[in-house]
């Protein structure tokens, strides 16, 4: 990927609310588009980002995708988070591609999503947002969701928004 595509970092939030449910964003400023905003730009997004999860957790966690959507498992076992198949959206400056969370050990109850997203425009910009997510970890204190789970999301996002595409090129 060359120097001008690269992206970068822009704002970042988090809220967990007292019954652990987890609303986040990640955005980045991009040069430029990196995906067309087309059926096929959406699922390369999705595509994109598992594979950076594969990539930055070094094989640790690994996706299981099938035709009921994605599975995050942990050492080829555990099924840490279950989600549903993507939800492509297109339009003239956007491009989404959306995974309904219906399960896995780390989520308390189905609901909520996880949404790969590329804006155009004049200030192109690619975003990460989990919304609605009743994270198991977060409940109560959410130390263990504080300390390990969301360290681990903001580092997967943070790689993929650095330098979208490069986590299929190897």
């Amino acid at each position: 990927m060359s120097d001008e595509s690269r992206s970068q970092p822009h704002a970042s939030t988090k809220h967990v609310a007292d019954r652990g449910v987890v609303e986040s964003s990640q955005r980045t400023a991009l040069q430029h588009p990196v995906v067309a905003f087309d059926d096929g730009g959406a699922r390369q997004l999705g595509r994109w980002y598992w594979a950076c999860v594969r990539r930055s957790t070094h094989g640790l966690v690994r996706t299981r995708e099938h035709a009921a959507g994605v599975d995050l498992v942990l050492f080829g076992v555990l099924p840490l988070l279950r989600f549903g198949p993507g939800q492509r959206e297109a339009a003239d400056e956007r491009v989404a591609c959306a995974f309904p969370i219906v399960g896995g050990v780390l989520a308390l109850a189905s609901g909520g999503s996880l949404t790969v997203e590329q804006l155009g425009g004049p200030e192109p910009s690619l975003s990460i947002t989990v919304s609605g997510y009743h994270a198991r970890l977060a409940r109560r204190r959410g130390r263990l969701y504080r300390h390990v789970q969301a360290p681990a999301h903001l580092a997967v996002s943070r790689q993929f928004l650095q330098q979208p595409g490069r986590t299929v090129q190897q």
